[in-house]
């Protein structure tokens, strides 16, 4: 079994690498955001957080309904998974009926960047669902 641990980088280099401020980054640790560490007095963070931290919401796309067969071709994120992240209310229905789902195409944009940043980082389906699960559950809660 391969365990994939994350990737911890000091503090001062996330806020230059990510063009962040320290007390940003600061905030998303209290937070519970950001995973990390102490490494001999110093501060390391998880680079995995701090990459699906950093994705935002395309507002301009907010309230535009999408179909899930067309968000699953442009978003390249199958039908079922989509259909299981709106039933979870990880993406906003904005109508359903029988052979119908439009869902808002913001959350799905949203969605499928945390879903395919996690599955590169961990190499994990799985791990990628769990990871989408947490980062949308903060997302709502913030």
């Amino acid at each position: 079994m391969v365990v994939n641990l994350p990737t911890y980088i000091p503090l001062a280099e996330a806020a230059r690498r990510y063009r962040l401020d320290r007390e940003t980054l600061t905030r998303l640790v209290e937070a519970g955001t950001i995973r990390a560490v102490k490494v001999n007095g110093s501060v390391a963070v998880a680079k995995e957080d701090i990459d699906l931290a950093t994705i935002r919401v395309d507002e301009k796309l907010r309230g535009r309904p999408i179909r899930v067969t067309e968000a699953a071709e442009k978003y390249g994120v199958n039908q079922a998974n989509l259909s299981r992240w709106a039933d979870a209310g990880y993406i906003r229905v904005l109508q359903r009926r029988p052979r119908l789902l439009e869902l808002d195409e913001a959350d799905v944009k949203l969605a499928a960047e945390i879903f395919k940043r996690a599955r590169e980082e961990t190499g994990s389906y799985v791990r990628a669902g769990w990871i989408l699960k947490r980062t949308m559950e903060q997302l709502r809660a913030g």
